[in-house]
């Protein structure tokens, strides 16, 4: 029985590291400045610059909205339901130290 329990574990763990890489999140700093950092349940408060009520819940418009700003330096993305109804993204022009927390996605330029 512990060896089944240990197959379905590598299994879904092997599925999960697939599918992560595949969604193209990293936590590590890419040589290419227009591919994303993301931390996924972490927050950075402070040093915010502005917040944008976005349209669409998706981290990535957040990211997209720091790299075209030339004063941001890191971003978070907050969840719907956290602030209001529509997720947020607040940008930021230092990097704050991170937060673990559910509310949030964050990132560095």
């Amino acid at each position: 029985m512990q060896l089944k329990n240990y197959t379905t574990l590598v299994l879904l763990t092997t599925i999960t590291a697939l599918l992560f890489v595949l969604s193209g999140c990293t936590d590590t700093q890419s040589s290419r400045s227009n591919k994303p950092t993301i931390e996924l349940n972490t927050d950075r408060p402070g040093s915010d610059i502005t917040t944008l009520e976005l349209d669409k819940p998706k981290a990535l418009l957040c990211h997209d909205a720091c790299q075209a700003n030339n004063e941001c330096t890191a971003w978070t993305y907050v969840k719907p339901g956290i602030i209001t109804a529509k997720a947020h993204c607040r940008l930021k022009n230092a990097v704050p130290d991170p937060k673990r927390s559910s509310c949030c996605i964050s990132g560095r330029k």
